[in-house]
């Protein structure tokens, strides 16, 4: 799989989890930064997990409601078949 492919699909599914979470009706989602460590090669198939914990979405309500603004980190993991 090409690398920027397994970013494409990181980037994917944290973008799904933050739709999911926050009212876009009320707030514009930009992405302001994007990282990736590629450990080695994946073999097989991939799955790519990604979550925001109750707490971390309690900060960014937070946050949204005082300032409209929420700036935080979503580490999403891509999993071969390998592991």
């Amino acid at each position: 799989m090409h690398a920027c492919a397994i970013a494409t699909a990181a980037e994917y599914v944290s973008g799904i989890n933050v739709v999911q979470a926050i009212d876009m009706k009320k707030y514009r989602l930009i992405m302001s930064r994007i990282e990736v460590d590629y450990i080695r090669r994946p073999v097989g198939y991939c799955n790519v997990e990604s979550g925001i914990s109750s707490n971390q979405m309690m900060h960014i309500q937070k946050d949204l409601e005082a300032d409209g603004v929420s700036k935080f980190n979503l580490v999403s993991s891509v999993i071969d078949s390998e592991k």
